[in-house]
């Protein structure tokens, strides 16, 4: 019977990784990609579940690191780098939040910005 490793474990393989990839690289990395197979050899699981990403984020900010699960891919990005991201607050809803509060927000309406948003830049792409 094999053994499963504990999150904090799984971290420390996957800074591992990181660190001799970076030196494979000759360059620092602020985020990588890898596979399902990857990550479940990493935490020695055939099954990883949202419990336990949990649990292996939080040993992973000890090593500067933070796993993304998207669905269709997994990402691993230096902690630090976020702090270079564009900033963003919440001003630009606050009237929607207004409303949230009241039970007078129509979510459909929002839904449909967003989907004019993401169709203009799918035309964007196709030209």
């Amino acid at each position: 019977m094999r053994q499963l490793s504990t999150a904090a474990e799984a971290a420390i393989l996957m800074a591992i990784c990181v660190k001799r990839k970076e030196a494979e690289a000759g360059k620092e990395l602020s985020r990588l990609r890898l596979s399902e197979k990857t990550l479940k050899l990493l935490t020695g699981r055939r099954r990883v579940d949202w419990r336990f990403v949990a649990d292996l984020n939080e040993a992973l900010l000890d090593h500067n690191l933070i796993l993304l699960l998207t669905g269709d891919a997994i990402g691993l990005l230096k902690a630090s780098a976020i702090k270079g991201f564009p900033r963003m607050n919440s001003d630009r809803v606050s009237e929607e939040l207004k409303l949230a509060r009241r039970g007078k927000l129509d979510y459909d309406d929002l839904a449909n910005e967003l989907e004019d948003e993401t169709s203009e830049f799918d035309e964007e792409i196709d030209d």
